[in-house]
């Protein structure tokens, strides 16, 4: 029962993190205009980038670390005073790239004020201690607190967003609501470390974290670079307002992929622990959650397809039909993420396979750098689309291909043959 609770606590969670900002889009679009919209997107989408940096995989790792020793105040509270001392000082680096970015980079400095204020985001995002509360098994303190504070940020957007003009306050407003989150979690912490004292980690404790967390973060920081950096990349070789048409076709098909998000993260503790103490209960576990997971969004890609015209017309008028086809073309990533999600970081990570993991996606990413900006140039929109597509079935197959040949393949066909 705990895991159910866990997964409608999340659920809840990422409907706040994804569904709000996708309910967000349309209001903006409109106020913003189709290039402001464009220059947005891509100020949001390098704020994701640092998301990645500044999380270096703690959400994975440390999340995995804390389920071990939950009941050892001592060492969770090691866990997290190590963890939040690298986060600060990675916010710190990361804050050093932004400013040389805007100093050097006219692409970016023409909209200075906009990067400035939107790396509040960031700031959000490192400081609130997810993964505390997953290795703590605590996800209902944590989603009732980004609910309310990002509902509120929410409502702040239609109240002070009017118009183009607005778009940095536009970029605060987005950023604001995860940073509100991170404060009021702070006031939950003495709780969830049950006595454990926080104080400044030795350099032991900074070097296990950063080691335990490299596989996990270079695979991460792959999967950054054929995601939230398109946008950019896009921007670079086409203009805002193909940015614009891309961004809203794919944060709609990511919608759908996020719905796989809370069963995935509710799952992973137990998954990591079924690994040690019953590997082949792991696997099974595994293959029952892919076999229904494609079941379940099979429906939901083609309902995307079809609703593709109405969705877009529907939330985001006229001006942005462009996107249906794009929309159209990226309706098959739901099913992909559900494959590499369950391949990759519930059966990869789980079995020690974070090299292999990390190399998929190092593979992936070249693939991508070579794809996207090629296909961008050429096709504009529908060209990162395809990009996207092609690379995500590369990771899924590239995942299966490995799993299979280590004895640990997901998908069992008749007469028990794999």
């Amino acid at each position: 029962m705990k895991i159910i609770k866990n997964i409608i606590a999340l659920a809840g969670l990422q409907a706040t993190n994804y569904i709000l900002p996708l309910l967000l889009l349309p209001y903006l679009a409109k106020v913003l205009g189709v290039n402001g919209f464009g220059i947005f997107v891509v100020s949001v989408s390098l704020m994701q980038v640092f998301f990645v940096l500044t999380d270096y995989g703690f959400n994975l790792t440390a999340s995995r670390d804390v389920a071990v020793v939950a009941d050892d105040v001592d060492e969770v509270a090691k866990i997290f005073s190590s963890v939040m001392c690298l986060k600060i000082i990675f916010v710190g680096i990361c804050f050093l790239v932004l400013i040389l970015l805007l100093c050097f980079v006219d692409f970016f400095g023409k909209n200075a004020r906009l990067y400035l204020v939107s790396y509040i985001a960031v700031l959000g995002n490192a400081f609130f201690p997810l993964w505390l509360f997953q290795g703590m098994e605590a996800l209902k303190a944590a989603s009732f607190i980004q609910i309310f504070s990002k509902t509120f940020s929410f409502l702040l957007v239609f109240v002070f967003v009017k118009s183009s003009d607005d778009i940095v306050l536009a970029g605060f407003l987005q950023g604001f609501g995860g940073f509100l989150s991170a404060v009021l979690s702070w006031f939950y912490i003495p709780k969830m470390l049950g006595g454990g004292k926080i104080k400044l980690p030795g350099w032991h404790y900074l070097v296990i974290q950063l080691k335990n967390g490299w596989h996990v973060f270079i695979s991460t920081a792959f999967i950054n670079l054929y995601t939230s950096s398109n946008a950019i990349i896009l921007g670079f070789v086409s203009s805002s307002t193909q940015v614009a048409y891309y961004h809203v076709a794919e944060k709609i098909s990511r919608a759908v992929q996020f719905l796989f998000n809370p069963v995935s993260q509710a799952v992973y503790p137990k998954v990591s622990s079924l690994a040690h103490v019953n590997p082949s209960g792991a696997i099974e576990f595994n293959r029952r959650l892919i076999k229904y997971g494609l079941l379940c969004f099979s429906i939901l890609c083609v309902f995307l397809y079809g609703a593709a015209p109405y969705l877009v017309n529907k939330f985001f008028g006229s001006n942005f039909l462009p996107s249906v086809s794009v929309l159209r073309v990226m309706s098959v990533l739901p099913l992909l993420v559900v494959v590499s999600n369950v391949a990759g970081i519930l059966t990869m990570l789980n079995f020690g396979m974070e090299k292999v993991f990390s190399g998929i996606l190092m593979y992936s990413c070249l693939l991508n750098l070579i794809l996207f900006p090629v296909l961008s140039w050429r096709f504009q929109a529908l060209g990162s689309a395809w990009a996207v597509v092609i690379v995500e079935f590369f990771v899924s197959g590239m995942m299966l291909k490995i799993l299979k040949k280590h004895g640990l393949a997901l998908f069992v066909w008749k007469r028990g043959v794999e």
